[in-house]
This record gives C-alpha cells, sequence and structure tokens, in this order.
C-alpha cells in the first residue's frame, strides 16, 4: 500500500483514464453547472452549443471537411459496434474479415458472432514479437475481403503496429 511519501502510481490510464486531470474535473464540473443547449427546446436552449463547438474544434484538428460527420460516443466499444455493425449491414451475401489476436473484445466479440451467423467470413491474424507484420495481413486478403479492423496501439502489450503500410496494402486492395 503506498504512502504519503510514495504515491499511488495507476498504470492502466489506457483501458480507464483514471485519475483524470484537474483541468478535466474542472471542465466536467463547469459543463455540469450551464444549461443544457437543445436547439428548438423551449429549455435549455440560452446557453452554447457545446457539442458543435466541440464538432468544429476536432473537425480542425482532423482536418475534417465537415463537422457534422464526427460523431460523439460513449466509449471505444461502442464506437467499433457501430462501425462494425454499420458496415455489414445489408450485405447479404457477406463478405471477408480480417483482426488480429491483439484485438479487444469489443472487436472479437461481435466479429464472432457475426461468423457464427454466416454473415461474414473471420480471419484472426496471428502476431509475431508483439507485431503483425503487414506481409500476413497482404497473405490473408482475398477476393471477399472488405473489412480489417484492428488495433493502431496495445495498451496491453504496449506495441504500435506498423498501420501505415497496413493502411497502404489494404488500399492498394480497395479495402
Amino acid at each position: 500500500m503506498p504512502s504519503a511519501a510514495q504515491p499511488l502510481i495507476y498504470m492502466n490510464n489506457a483501458a480507464t483514464s483514471w485519475p483524470k486531470p484537474p483541468e478535466v474535473l474542472a471542465a466536467i464540473t463547469a459543463s455540469l453547472s450551464l444549461p443544457v443547449f437543445g436547439s428548438g427546446r423551449t429549455t435549455g436552449s440560452q446557453g452554447e452549443d457545446y457539442i458543435s463547438l466541440a464538432r468544429e474544434r476536432l473537425a480542425g484538428f482532423f482536418t475534417v471537411d465537415r463537422p457534422e460527420h464526427i460523431a460523439f460516443t460513449q466509449n471505444a466499444t461502442d464506437s467499433l459496434n457501430i462501425l462494425i455493425q454499420g458496415f455489414l449491414a445489408g450485405r447479404e451475401n457477406g463478405c471477408h474479415v480480417l483482426t488480429t489476436t491483439l484485438d479487444h473484445n469489443s472487436v472479437l466479440r461481435p466479429l464472432h458472432e457475426y461468423e457464427a451467423q454466416h454473415r461474414i467470413r473471420l480471419d484472426i491474424l496471428p502476431f509475431e514479437g508483439c507485431l503483425v507484420h503487414p506481409e500476413a495481413v497482404e497473405a490473408a486478403i482475398g477476393p471477399e475481403t472488405r473489412l480489417m479492423v484492428m488495433t493502431h496501439g496495445s495498451n496491453v502489450l504496449g506495441s504500435v503496429q506498423d498501420i501505415r503500410a497496413i493502411g497502404e496494402i489494404l488500399h492498394d486492395h480497395g479495402i
């Protein structure tokens, strides 16, 4: 147990983002004390539209042409489920999907479920020395491959994938 002389150091920030920096706590506290912005509502429309302001700032940071194309979700799991379900919606004949053994259950569980429903054919690429090699990705691509979902950086191993090389391979194959 840490003492006052030995403060607790929490090493799992990537998964939980705790502890929050004091500036974040102050911003959240200030936000919760303001009226809720609701365009077209009879109450709460007196304040600033912080959601739109946040979208505009993020659009500038990520060089997105249309800020309204930025969607906020509850967390990464929610985002990944929306992405996977949305991509596969309406694909009657299914497709081939790639992922990796490094990926989180928020990716693996829905993909396994779609595979069990015979909606996709799934290949899970292994890693070697903490990395998924771009050559392994290229070798796994087939004529029905339409999607690859993979982590860029592992909060378990600390490895960072060569996402640029893998992205170029996928782009070259129209994936």
